[in-house]
């Protein structure tokens, strides 16, 4: 299982991609986005893919590996990202 996390009040701003093991409920992996805010994200086969917006307006596609939360890429936007699989990023606390 997968989720957009906020991170507590002391960190402002500060998201979290996180996977879940289903059965347990116990954190996998936690992969923050720095100064980055997680715009939108779909999980495939073996990634998760997310595009962000970085703090100079720029977006960013970039991949996750499932396993272990390891950025396996990031590519710069020069469109708009649009694509049926993609969920639209919410703020969960």
């Amino acid at each position: 299982m997968f989720a957009l996390l906020q991170a507590p009040s002391r960190a402002v701003g500060q998201q979290f991609l996180a996977a879940f093991e289903a059965r347990s409920g116990r954190t996998v992996w936690r992969w923050p986005s720095g100064s980055c805010v997680i715009a939108c994200w779909s999980v495939g086969d073996h990634v998760l893919a997310a595009v962000v917006a970085t703090p100079d307006g720029r977006r960013e596609i970039l991949a996750l590996d499932l396993a272990d939360g390891a950025l396996l890429w990031r590519h710069k936007l020069t469109g708009e990202a649009a694509a049926a699989r993609f969920m639209q990023a919410r703020r969960f606390i």
